[in-house]
């Protein structure tokens, strides 16, 4: 078993290649990066990038000088001593040790003397009895602030939390209610939820430990994406239109592709469900997880701004899960706020453009597209369907009726934002968009 000093080594390169080469956590996750594999590892790099304006902060009056560019491997493992002192509560001398013996791995030796005292410094100083309620970029709070006047206060606390870990039973394999005795009887206990199918833990764990998960039983997937899912089902549902030719148009991870499946199997919704994603890497993500969860689907490598993947035949119902800024996921992807910039929202809000353009045209007449993110930005939302309702005349927003039992839901001028004021669910945004049986006459 590695020492500790080299375990924090490890951490400390995963959060350098975020910092410095702009890779994301889901990725290095991917990847089984070795410096996420220990729990310690988790809760300082999920730690870390968490409260990192916060603890940026604490050292900056503590510098003579800023340290430099090239170096942030070294601010960051002195942010990694801080974050252990202040939040894991460890033996200061302990962590003062171990963060020191990190510069050799570092092979920066000459960095020892600064994060020595550096770390000194912070262990004099009272610790906070309450830590600030926000820790975001300035462009981003300022943000938040105008564009959610009475809301942007309880979204900042809970970027601050760890979410809940949320399973989706599959129920075209086990019954919610056996599923949930299998948990009782391996002492895991679980909080209810407004559906059947999804179950909230007490506490995560990892999943191979969970029962049934080798055997398909179950999947992670956040509640709200859960909630979008029933959602989107329950428009098909009402749908008078037959047969149902249904399009998952960007279906990586799949998680409300397979929930799909299950809920149209679970109630007898005679549908076709064809499945879309851009990169090689994640259709095979997809065709493990169809395998783990037994679920037969079409499944296509391509580009839902192009046309060559595409058979010719229409579909009645388009599933846009769009490429976004991922700026409701930050309670669960903190790195998310450190790599995210303005431009960035521009560039996502022009692909999504291009995907509902280019899927339109693959829509049947009275068919519907159900468009969503989890962002919560205007130009990727309200904006966005705005733009696409003026460039197509024969479109026409649908409103959807929100159930009581969802308190999160707060509705837009063009759909509605699941916003997180818990730990359960990230923040979704969605909208329900109807193709007009005719066209309609041009003005």
């Amino acid at each position: 078993m590695p020492n500790k000093s080299s375990i924090l080594y490890l951490a400390n390169q995963a959060l350098y290649k975020i910092f410095d080469a702009g890779t994301n956590l889901n990725i290095l996750l991917s990847r089984n990066d070795p410096g996420l594999k220990d729990p310690i590892q988790m809760e300082l790099v999920y730690g870390v990038l968490r409260h990192y304006y916060f603890l940026k902060t604490t050292i900056t009056p503590l510098l003579d000088k800023r340290i430099k560019r090239k170096d942030v491997d070294i601010e960051l493992l002195i942010l990694m001593g801080v974050y252990q002192i202040y939040f894991m509560k460890a033996p200061i001398y302990a962590v003062v040790n171990e963060t020191v013996k990190v510069c050799d791995e570092i092979q920066k030796a000459w960095a020892k003397g600064l994060v020595n005292a550096l770390l000194r410094k912070v262990s004099t100083q009272k610790i906070p009895d309450s830590y600030p309620q926000a820790d975001l970029p300035t462009w981003l709070s300022n943000k938040l602030e105008e564009e959610f006047p009475d809301f942007h206060q309880k979204i900042k606390t809970a970027f601050l939390t760890k979410p809940n870990m949320t399973l989706r039973i599959n129920t075209s394999k086990v019954d919610p209610s056996s599923y949930q005795k299998k948990l009782k009887e391996s002492s895991i206990s679980i909080i209810p939820t407004n559906f059947e199918e999804a179950i909230t833990l007490d506490q995560a764990r990892p999943t191979l430990n969970l029962p049934g998960w080798a055997s398909g039983h179950i999947s992670v997937q956040d509640f709200g994406a859960i909630t979008i899912g029933r959602l989107f089902v329950d428009q098909i549902q009402q749908s008078p239109i037959t047969p149902k030719r249904i399009l998952d148009a960007c279906s990586a991870p799949g998680g409300k592709l397979f929930h799909l499946l299950e809920l149209t199997n679970k109630l007898n919704i005679e549908a076709s469900i064809t499945s879309l994603e851009l990169k090689n890497k994640r259709v095979k993500t997809l065709v493990d997880a169809a395998i783990r969860l037994g679920h037969l689907v079409e499944i296509y490598q391509g580009d839902a701004t192009k046309s060559d993947w595409w058979d010719q035949a229409q579909y009645t119902h388009i599933l846009v899960d769009a490429p976004c800024s991922a700026s409701g996921t930050i309670a669960r992807n903190p790195d998310v706020k450190v790599l995210l910039n303005p431009n960035s929202i521009k560039e996502y809000q022009q692909i999504q453009f291009d995907i509902l353009i280019n899927l339109w045209d693959k829509l049947t007449p009275g068919g519907t597209i159900f468009y969503c993110t989890c962002s919560l930005f205007k130009e990727e939302n309200d904006d966005l369907i705005q733009r696409f309702l003026d460039a197509k005349q024969n479109s026409n927003l649908v409103r959807i009726n929100m159930p009581k039992e969802i308190s999160n839901a707060v509705e837009t001028d063009s759909g509605w934002h699941l916003l997180p004021f818990d730990k359960i669910s990230d923040a979704f945004y969605f909208s329900l968009v109807s193709k007009a049986p005719n066209p309609k006459e041009l003005h």
